[in-house]
């Protein structure tokens, strides 16, 4: 879902929070996953792993997967969760407030991977559906700017249908969070 809310971030809302914003989320395993939320560069993004470039969050939020999964989703906030002893919060606490003007973002984020999820599982509406729209479709949901960064690279996928004829998938793993898309359109246009 960080995906989604990455898609949704402008200069405007870095102008309104300023600030860079550390999650540690623990998983049911016990490890842990380090997420950065950028509200003070160009136009804010949202990506896994700690601070880049020497920068260092402003304030780390450190809760359960099951936790951001239900903030994210609308199920509670970050004051409820910190009262509940959900979530600790480190650094500057003050700017947890400032999260309140994303908030419309994850909502929309939120929504958008819940009506993906059920696009994804209903049956293909047409047989003109590209074929390995469901898996590349799900490849999208799942490129982030760490995984761009890693690879650097942009793929062009061949894929043979029953009739003798191709679809063609381009993966952009150079620009942005990358993206996934079936040709012709104008999401590769950069490539």
């Amino acid at each position: 879902m960080l995906g989604e809310v990455n898609k949704r971030l402008t200069a405007e809302h870095v102008s309104q929070v300023e600030g860079i914003f550390q999650f540690d989320v623990t998983k049911p395993d016990g490890s842990m996953d380090h997420w950065t939320l950028d509200m003070l560069n160009g136009s804010g993004a949202v990506y896994y792993g700690l601070p880049r470039d020497g920068a260092t969050a402003n304030t780390t939020m450190s809760m359960s997967e099951e936790t951001l999964r239900r903030w994210l989703s609308q199920e509670t906030d970050p004051i409820a969760a910190f009262m509940a002893g959900e979530l600790t919060v480190e650094g500057d606490q003050m700017m947890t407030m400032k999260l309140a003007v994303l908030q419309p973002i994850f909502n929309e984020a939120s929504d958008a991977v819940a009506s993906g999820a059920t696009a994804a599982a209903a049956p293909a509406a047409s047989p003109t559906k590209p074929v390995g729209s469901d898996v590349f479709e799900d490849v999208n949901r799942l490129l982030t700017a760490e995984y761009v960064a890693l690879v650097g690279g942009v793929f062009q996928f061949d894929i043979a249908k029953p009739n003798g004829t191709k679809d063609h998938w381009t993966l952009d793993m150079l620009h942005g969070n990358g993206t996934m898309c079936v040709l012709p359109t104008t999401c590769c246009m950069r490539c």
